[in-house]
């Protein structure tokens, strides 16, 4: 990926002013007209890898579990839940190893810490 993304810049007549990747997820900041052109040289490096774009909206994208927030030239990052997520967790009375259930229990307690503390 990293060749990949070495050879679209140095095409690109406009390259992003940030470029963040995880994995095979990048993030992007670029100017609106140069997107589409820097899409088809993506795509043009390799014929067996194809990018595909995810545009923000209303001033928020997610990018790995995060949602990004532009707002009067500032950047808000929040965590990103899905419309499906039910918040239930791993249940105390199902058949999973005990340290499985410790691990849950102890995630909130350091969530709750965290929370208190601030």
């Amino acid at each position: 990926m990293e060749a990949i993304e070495i050879t679209a810049i140095a095409r690109s007549e406009t390259p992003p002013k940030i470029w963040k990747r995880y994995v095979d997820n990048s993030l992007l900041i670029i100017h609106k007209d140069s997107l589409l052109k820097l899409h088809e040289i993506l795509n043009s490096i390799d014929s067996t890898i194809k990018f595909t774009i995810e545009l923000e909206n209303n001033g928020q994208i997610v990018f790995l579990d995060t949602l990004i927030t532009r707002e009067d030239g500032t950047i808000k990052v929040d965590v990103y839940r899905k419309p499906t997520n039910t918040d239930r967790y791993l249940d105390f009375h199902s058949h999973y190893d005990k340290q499985h259930k410790a691990s849950v229990a102890s995630t909130f307690r350091a969530q709750q810490t965290k929370k208190l503390m601030k």
